[in-house]
């Protein structure tokens, strides 16, 4: 098979094990990533694309315009020329159903590789309208796609309730290499920030309301007054626009001997602090603009041997599954609740820390998710448009 992918997100190097796994688990197959040169992330910073090879694999920077907008940006002549040259069986463009250049790439294989397939990634899990001539690309691009793949069930709901009636696989987006996030022993910063015998809480991310922030600092309040047998401390490892907030939260309820706050670190220094930690809490809450889509942060927390606890919103609990433990969300209370059994019980603890890598290896390795996407592709390209009508 011959698959190209349309993808932002390969902008950033970090991003590319899905690929080079698949590339490497199929051998006789050829792989293409296209992705802008250049464009911004959420705080400004510019990105600028790198070029390689890897025989069967290439990752292909190309010239875009509008590329800081995922759903907006189209690619020059070059893109043509890839598909016009590389005549693929099936493209699988990443950036939702109403992208510009999903409606590009589906224009171009019609002139210059009609037998093409080309299916689309999605995220989108909120309710959504869309004005002109937004609502036009997107009724062009359910009518000339063969399928689609969602990173969650909400978005899977989603399509099917604006009438896209092809076939539609629920995989996520990215997975996580289990040789990379494994438990270590990390002594020296465990002896920074915890005592001896001190459970470890932690929490790493954005600081920001639909976090669930507020909500994990009322249930460690709870939980400081429980008085508990073991000692605990809860590591808060992020930046955003709500820190002070925190800041104040965290002083005015007298919590310092018991949270930690610290500013945010790079992408793989978080293994280490989940590596001296024992329990990872996600308290997400929905919001009307927002939930979470998926919360990768899991998937690497259950590969350290952290015990996972998610809130109930969007498609946290079918990240954990059976392997962590899921409240209510905004239910500081419930939360208070798991996380006091958590701490006293150290047997309690190492059943479900096995049980959360046994998930992600099942679930959740670079090798899965590169299997699950590469199969869906397979299926995707015997199969033929059809015409089908958006609401």
């Amino acid at each position: 098979m011959k698959l190209l992918v349309v993808g932002i997100t390969y902008l950033s190097r970090i991003n590319w094990d899905k690929y080079i796994t698949m590339a490497r688990l199929y051998p006789d197959s050829e792989f293409r990533v296209v992705f802008p040169e250049r464009s911004k992330d959420n705080f400004g910073k510019e990105l600028i694309g790198q070029a390689a090879d890897f025989g069967n694999l290439k990752f292909i920077p190309l010239p875009a315009y509008l590329a800081q907008y995922e759903t907006g940006h189209i690619y020059g002549n070059e893109f043509k020329k890839l598909i016009q040259e590389f005549r693929p069986d099936v493209i699988l463009v990443e950036h939702g159903a109403f992208a510009n250049s999903l409606a590009q790439a589906i224009w171009y294989k019609k002139k210059f590789s009609p037998t093409t397939k080309v299916i689309f990634f999605t995220w989108w899990n909120l309710p959504y309208k869309l004005p002109f001539p937004r609502n036009v690309i997107e009724k062009y691009n359910f009518q000339n796609t063969v399928g689609a793949i969602t990173g969650n069930m909400d978005a899977k709901e989603i399509l099917v309730s604006r009438g896209y009636c092809n076939p539609i696989e629920v995989i996520p987006l990215l997975g996580a290499d289990e040789n990379t996030y494994m438990r270590r022993s990390q002594p020296e910063l465990r002896e920074k920030y915890l005592e001896k015998e001190q459970v470890g809480l932690l929490y790493a991310g954005r600081i920001l309301e639909q976090k669930g922030i507020l909500t994990l600092l009322r249930a460690i309040k709870r939980l400081k007054k429980l008085e508990l047998r073991t000692k605990w401390k809860l590591l808060l490892l992020g930046d955003g626009k709500l820190k002070p907030v925190v800041e104040n939260f965290i002083r005015e309820n007298r919590l310092e001997a018991v949270v930690t706050l610290l500013p945010a670190v790079d992408h793989y220094e978080v293994i280490k602090y989940m590596c001296i930690s024992d329990i990872f809490i996600l308290p997400s809450e929905t919001m009307p603009y927002w939930k979470e889509q998926f919360g990768h942060v899991l998937v690497e927390a259950m590969a350290c041997e952290n015990v996972v606890v998610g809130s109930s919103s969007a498609e946290i609990p079918n990240v954990i599954g059976d392997a962590g433990f899921i409240f209510p969300e905004k239910n500081d209370e419930a939360l208070a609740s798991i996380l006091a059994r958590l701490v006293e019980h150290d047997q309690l603890r190492k059943e479900f820390a096995q049980k959360g890598r046994k998930r992600f290896l099942e679930h959740f390795t670079h090798t899965e998710i590169a299997k699950k996407t590469f199969e869906a592709c397979r299926k995707f390209s015997s199969l033929r448009e059809k015409i089908i009508a958006t609401t």
